[in-house]
């Protein structure tokens, strides 16, 4: 299968930055609470004697059917590894989306879901293109990540209750199924064109060619610093990458503050939409000051104070999920560790929760 694989990348990569033995920790936040990881866990079957199965969001055509025809390409293969009745899932989804022709991946997700609506997919990259383990090229990781973020909104969305896809919707303006999710790599080593060595932190951030390749993974990257001799830590808009050997012992402490950063992120698209909001009630407020004008305004002003009226109903639900949420939250206790400590102090977790 494998021997057979094309690729449909026609651009000429210039590969400036590479990352060896990555793992990829990508996060976001959605309404959720108690009830909905109950109903999550029956779903999936976490706590009966054969758990999990296939799982999507279509609905079956012939229900009075026995059997459910059709082929496995757009659904999810879920297996449990560990759960809470009421806490948590921890589980491993297998992908069986459709690929264009020649394109082989073989992609598979260890995901956590919280019932504070914190939801975290886990992967090793062993592979991208020619490169294998090492060597990954930062062009084909934001390729990469382009794809996980769309496969993991599908692989959550057959998962989710209708009402929480349509707070989603609301949300991200009816388009959910491209919504931005924080990104954080580890890697053992970041590796530079033509240099031993790995650089050290400011060397990262120099506006040409090195950053320019950081901003397709982590976005608008504002800092970097060396958390200890060999290890480094960058910090863009939307991710965070750290290298060196040993980085993965941080990933607690990583995981706290991406559980942070994803609902600040939900917060801004959700910022946006209560501005968009307050647009159509200024619309509303017009066409009453002028409904004698327009013979057909009465009817579309009741069309938009009902929406409106809805909009805002599950706003202020996911409003009070937010806050149930941040209410829960922990701060991690000081690492041990030189570089553990160090890495505290840049991240300021607890800063920001205010």
């Amino acid at each position: 299968m494998l021997k057979d694989a094309q690729s449909n990348i026609k651009d000429e990569l210039d590969e400036n930055l590479t990352l060896n033995e990555c793992v990829l920790m990508i996060g976001e936040w959605v309404p959720m609470g108690t009830n909905q990881i109950v109903a999550l866990n029956e779903k999936l079957g976490s706590s009966e004697r054969v758990q999990g199965g296939f799982f999507t969001n279509v609905v079956d055509p012939d229900p009075d059917s026995s059997e459910f025809v059709g082929s496995n390409e757009g659904l999810t293969s879920v297996d449990i590894l560990d759960f809470d009745d009421t806490g948590y899932v921890n589980y491993e989804a297998e992908i069986h989306f459709p690929e264009e022709d020649g394109i082989v991946q073989v992609e598979n997700f260890g995901i956590n879901c919280n019932a504070d609506g914190f939801i975290m997919y886990g992967m090793e990259c062993n592979a991208i293109m020619h490169a294998v383990k090492d060597g990954l090229s930062l062009d084909n990781m934001s390729r990469l990540l382009v794809d996980v973020h769309s496969d993991s909104s599908a692989v959550v969305d057959n998962l989710l209750s209708p009402h929480q896809r349509a707070m989603l919707d609301l949300t991200y303006l009816n388009d959910a199924a491209s919504r931005d999710k924080f990104n954080v790599l580890f890697a053992e080593k970041i590796c530079k064109e033509g240099v031993e060595e790995q650089l050290k932190a400011e060397m990262y951030l120099d506006r040409e060619a090195n950053e320019n390749e950081l901003r397709q993974v982590l976005g608008d990257t504002w800092a970097s610093h060396d958390i200890s001799d060999e290890q480094v830590l960058i910090i863009g808009r939307n991710g965070i990458l750290l290298g060196g050997p040993g980085v993965r012992e941080h990933e607690p402490l990583v995981a706290s503050y991406l559980s942070l950063m994803t609902r600040n992120m939900f917060m801004r698209s959700l910022f946006q939409r209560t501005f968009i909001l307050a647009d159509v009630l200024k619309e509303i407020r017009r066409l009453i000051d002028h409904h004698e004008t327009n013979p057909n305004s009465m009817r579309m002003i009741r069309e938009l104070l009902a929406d409106a009226s809805s909009d805002v109903i599950l706003l202020g639900e996911i409003q009070s999920y937010l806050h149930e949420s941040m209410a829960n939250f922990e701060v991690p206790s000081a690492p041990t560790t030189t570089s553990g400590r160090r890495l505290f102090e840049i991240l300021n977790i607890e800063a920001s929760l205010h």
